[in-house]
């Protein structure tokens, strides 16, 4: 008779056993986001998909049959990248970078700092303020444009480069919020 250990639940304290509904859950709401995203990236850049993917260099129906809310499948992060990257906004990768541990990129302030400073300066150079519903935005979107700007030598060697960023980024990121 062979005996041998079968081991029941996880296997270690670093090998939890996966919870099959929860997975799920998170796999649907990351298809929502990066579907979200897609439609998103589309509508501000005025791009159909054969565009946007001849210009990230993949295939079309990832972003038309991979990337819509209803896939079974949610795409690559590597794919998301190469997407983010031919429409000059930042990536999936951009984000993970700022929240690893250590400075990786550029150690910029938060972006509740960051709005502080761009509405003084406002109030300084143009005589306004950003409204106090606007300032977290606004903190954020210029955090992001730092980030990529500061990423890619190529765009701060080119002005229309850092138009076309900044541009993208307002088009994103509600930079305001709807009066009450």
């Amino acid at each position: 008779m062979h005996m041998c250990f079968v081991p029941v639940g996880p296997l270690s304290p670093y090998d939890p056993e996966v919870d099959k509904e929860e997975a799920s859950a998170a796999k649907r709401e990351a298809i929502g986001i990066i579907s979200r995203w897609r439609d998103r990236i589309m509508q501000a850049k005025g791009w159909k998909a054969p565009q946007w993917a001849a210009k990230a260099k993949i295939s079309e129906t990832t972003i038309t049959r991979n990337m819509k809310p209803d896939s079974s499948n949610s795409a690559k992060i590597e794919t998301l990248h190469m997407l983010a990257r031919a429409a000059r906004v930042p990536s999936v990768l951009d984000f993970l970078e700022g929240s690893a541990d250590g400075p990786i990129g550029p150690d910029l302030p938060p972006a509740d700092v960051l709005a502080v400073i761009f509405d003084e300066l406002a109030a300084e150079t143009v005589g306004a303020r950003v409204p106090e519903s606007a300032l977290r935005p606004t903190g954020r979107a210029l955090e992001l444009l730092l980030q990529q700007i500061s990423a890619d030598p190529a765009i701060h060697a080119n002005l229309d480069a850092v138009r076309a960023v900044v541009r993208t980024t307002k088009a994103l990121l509600p930079l305001s919020t709807p009066e009450a």
